[in-house]
């Protein structure tokens, strides 16, 4: 190949491979978390550890010790969108939060905020749970997009509608 010669992605993808083969267990760790910690900052919409695992070929468990080894370096953060799933950040894409309630019923709390995430505003719905084992705890949650919001409340008042004519018809 000449000097002034770019190479193509697959040379650039080989010669990286073959790098990687010679290095030690230590190197390549950092190399993989440097690839990792870059793929985040490239997505500020946010990325899971299945994203991660399926871009680089690797099982999640690995995946999730580079994201939350890159977390408690302070180089992307993370939020929990569900009980089972975490989205990662990098860091200067913060998600925004500036308006938070919390909701009590009897059975369940809610924790409910307006959050600004990569350059749009959410509705983010928590559902808490407490135990004295546990503490406090997200059990699911769900994004909403704030411009979608009042089209959720009219789908969900007619839905209430419906229940309520079943529950009349009988």
């Amino acid at each position: 190949m000449k000097k002034n010669q770019k190479l193509t992605e697959l040379d650039v993808e080989t010669v990286a491979t073959r790098k990687y083969s010679k290095m030690s267990n230590q190197q390549r760790s950092e190399y993989l978390s440097e690839k990792i910690r870059d793929f985040v900052h490239e997505d500020s919409n946010g990325v899971s550890t299945t994203i991660i695992a399926k871009k680089f070929g690797i099982h999640q468990d690995i995946a999730r010790k580079h994201l939350e080894n890159l977390s408690k370096l302070r180089e992307i953060y993370s939020t929990n969108v569900n009980r089972n799933t975490k989205v990662y950040f990098p860091n200067g894409t913060l998600i925004h939060q500036y308006l938070k309630i919390k909701k009590e019923f009897p059975d369940r709390s809610f924790k409910i905020s307006v959050n600004q995430m990569g350059g749009r505003e959410v509705l983010h719905i928590q559902e808490i749970k407490y135990s004295l084992l546990t503490g406090e705890r997200p059990e699911g949650g769900i994004l909403v997009d704030v411009l979608n919001i009042e089209k959720l409340i009219e789908e969900i008042r007619g839905l209430l509608k419906k229940l309520e004519e079943l529950k009349n018809a009988k």
